[in-house]
Parts: C-alpha cells; sequence; structure tokens
C-alpha cells in the first residue's frame, strides 16, 4: 500500500512540473494565474480521487477477510458437525 502510495505522489508531482512548464511555455501571467488556480483545483480533486479508491481498497480488503473468516468458520462448523454426527 505504501509503494502505491508513493507512486501516486510522484505521478501528481511529475504532473504539477510539467503544468508548471506549460504555463512557463504560455509567458502571460493572467493565465498562468489561471491555470495554477486550475492545477490547484485538480490536485484536490485528485488527492480526493486517491483518497476514495484507498477507502474503497480498504473495505474490498475488509470484506475479503471477513468473507473469508466466516467461511472458513462456517465450514470447519460443518466438519465438525459431520465429525460429530458420525460418532453419534
Amino acid at each position: 500500500m505504501t509503494k502505491i502510495k508513493i507512486a501516486i505522489v510522484m505521478r501528481i508531482m511529475m504532473m504539477n512540473d510539467n503544468g508548471e512548464d506549460d504555463d512557463d511555455d504560455d509567458d502571460d501571467d493572467d493565465d498562468d494565474d489561471d491555470d495554477d488556480d486550475d492545477d490547484d483545483g485538480d490536485d484536490i480533486m485528485m488527492m480526493i480521487m486517491v483518497m476514495m479508491m484507498m477507502m474503497m481498497m480498504m473495505m474490498m480488503m475488509m470484506t475479503m477477510v471477513v468473507v473469508v473468516v466466516v467461511m472458513l468458520v462456517y465450514d470447519s462448523n460443518n466438519y465438525q458437525s459431520k465429525y460429530t454426527f458420525f460418532y453419534q
């Protein structure tokens, strides 16, 4: 999970660098300010999307763990019931 976070942060940083370089190529102060504001908005949206993805990943992992544990416990109970029934 930490490697995924680092990769996402690096991608965001690269996107910021590319946007700044593009703004420098434009050489318009007003457009640079507007583009910077748009970049900030995009960064906030990217952070929100990353948080949503992390939450979805955690929810999926927790649900999978709960399902596996429930299935294991249910199967063990079935085996025990069959085992005891076999002796009865």
